[in-house]
């Protein structure tokens, strides 16, 4: 359903030379986050990922998601 995504996830992380348990990770979490908001990945926006966020802090979550979703948004919006 988000092949496309976690392709791009994955190119971009390949281009910084990043490992591949840490591109794992990052699909990780965005599969979760997809999960937690069910939308499309067209209908996202910066709000879903602010309240992914919001939430995911007050659960005590690391910070290590918040860059994770940082590279979904940039993958998605630039």
């Amino acid at each position: 359903m988000y092949k496309d995504i976690f392709e791009s996830i994955r190119n971009e992380a390949e281009k910084r030379n990043l490992r591949e348990r840490t591109i794992q990770l990052y699909c990780s979490d965005v599969s979760y986050f997809l999960r937690w908001i069910g939308k499309n990945v067209s209908d996202l926006t910066l709000d879903d990922a602010e309240s992914f966020l919001t939430a995911k802090r007050l659960e005590g979550r690391s910070p290590e998601t918040q860059q994770t979703i940082s590279v979904l948004f940039y993958v998605l919006f630039y």
